[in-house]
C-alpha cells in the first residue's frame, strides 16, 4: 500500500479518484550498486556532488549536528544519517515531499521528522507516509487513515 500510495502523490501513476495538482518528490532510500560498495564505496561529498543542486563546500548544518563528514563512506552511515542524507538531497531540488520512517529507531525517527517539519515550515509540504507511533503522529500537523475499500493493485 506504501509504494502505491507514492506512485499517486509523485505522479506515476493516476488514479481515477485523485487529481494530483503538483507532484511532490520520493525521498528514496540510499543504494549502492554491488560493484561500488566492493570497489569504490561512495562518500557523502560524492553522494551530495551527484544528487543535490548545491555548489557549496562546506557541511551543512544537519550533518555537524548529526556526525556526519563529507568524508565518511555512506555505507559506514547508520539508517538514521542514511536518511538524513537522503532527505537533505531532495530538499535541494524542491520543498514538497514524501517519506517515510521505516527502518528508523525512535530516537531517529524523531529527528528525521523534526528534520523535516523544519525544512517545510516555510513554505513547503511533506506527506509521511508510515504507522508511525504516537510520538511522531502527534507532531503531525494533520493524520489522515487510510482504508482501502478495493484492492490495491497488484505489483
Amino acid at each position: 500500500m506504501k509504494a502505491e500510495l507514492t506512485d499517486i502523490f509523485t505522479g506515476k501513476t493516476q488514479h481515477e479518484n485523485v487529481k494530483i495538482l503538483h507532484a511532490l518528490t520520493f525521498a528514496e532510500n540510499f543504494k549502492e550498486s554491488r560493484f561500488e560498495r566492493i570497489f569504490n564505496s561512495i562518500t557523502v561529498s560524492r553522494y551530495l556532488k551527484r544528487n543535490t543542486n548545491l555548489n557549496e563546500h562546506s557541511v551543512p548544518k544537519i550533518f555537524k549536528e548529526n556526525g556526519i563528514s563529507k568524508n565518511d563512506k555512506v555505507k559506514s552511515l547508520d539508517y538514521s544519517q542514511k536518511k538524513l542524507l537522503s532527505l537533505y538531497s531532495v530538499f535541494t531540488k524542491t520543498k514538497n515531499i514524501v517519506f517515510d520512517l521505516s527502518g528508523e529507531v525512535s530516537v531517529g525517527a524523531i529527528k528525521t521528522f523534526d528534520f523535516v517539519k523544519n525544512e517545510i515550515k516555510n513554505d513547503g509540504a511533506a506527506i509521511l507516509i508510515d504507522w508511525a507511533g504516537s510520538d511522531v503522529k502527534d507532531k503531525c500537523s494533520k493524520v489522515i487513515a487510510i482504508e482501502w475499500l478495493i484492492e490495491p493493485k497488484k505489483r
